[in-house]
């Protein structure tokens, strides 16, 4: 087993490259491994801190934006959200597939985020349980994005509170909520999406929730 000292960056690279022993070069990779995981997790979570998007993270690092979300989620703390009539805090999970949701539209051309980009962001950032569970049901991100978008008034329902009133009715937005306020949004485009992939919503809260409700 490598010893403490060798466990810095510099040393673990040098008896990866020069070591005459392949056990011991081996073992220096993966030690380097882990120390380059732990510098990006450090790095990730200061450029998020500093106000960098998933979508810049992304970038940066080579990755999709659904797997910087998946990977990185856990960094964003629950923060209060100003401008609402009453301080709200959102959670990790459903900040998210907010912020996956605001992505989704901006790629849309749109600047108007509707009940599909969240249904999309939830999707996307699911953990790998629940994205197993969604993917058994035939609900993935890209049968969502592939679906044809039907016209905006066939998607109103009539029904359900607006969007907007359904996410700031709690202090505190967690995904349970999330996914909740975005089947019964007013709008309906979530339901029309699960309806195209036959799936009931139902079924959707219910994967979704398995290891929540």
């Amino acid at each position: 087993m490598l010893a403490r000292s060798d466990t810095d960056l510099a040393g673990l690279l040098e008896l990866a490259l020069t070591s005459p022993s392949p056990t011991e070069s081996l073992r220096a990779i993966a030690g380097l491994r882990e120390e380059l995981a732990e510098l990006e997790r450090l790095h990730v979570t200061r450029a998020l801190e500093a106000g960098a998007s998933f979508s810049e993270l992304a970038r940066m690092l080579g990755i999709s934006r659904q797997a910087a979300h998946r990977r990185y989620r856990w960094v964003v703390a629950p923060a209060p959200v100003v401008g609402l009539d009453q301080p709200q805090t959102i959670t990790r999970e459903a900040r998210a597939a907010i912020e996956f949701a605001l992505d989704e539209a901006g790629s849309r051309g749109t600047a108007v985020v509707d009940s599909e980009h969240l249904l999309v962001g939830i999707v996307a950032t699911a953990d790998h349980a629940t994205a197993q569970a969604l993917a058994a049901l035939g609900v993935t991100v890209g049968a969502l994005r592939g679906r044809p978008r039907r016209p905006a008034a066939a998607a109103e329902h009539g029904g359900g509170r607006s969007l907007r009133a359904a996410l700031i009715a709690a202090a505190t937005l967690d995904l349970d909520l999330l996914v909740g306020a975005t089947l019964e949004a007013r709008d309906g485009r979530a339901r029309e999406a699960l309806e195209d992939l036959a799936v009931p919503p139902r079924a959707f809260r219910a994967a979704v929730g398995r290891h929540r409700f």
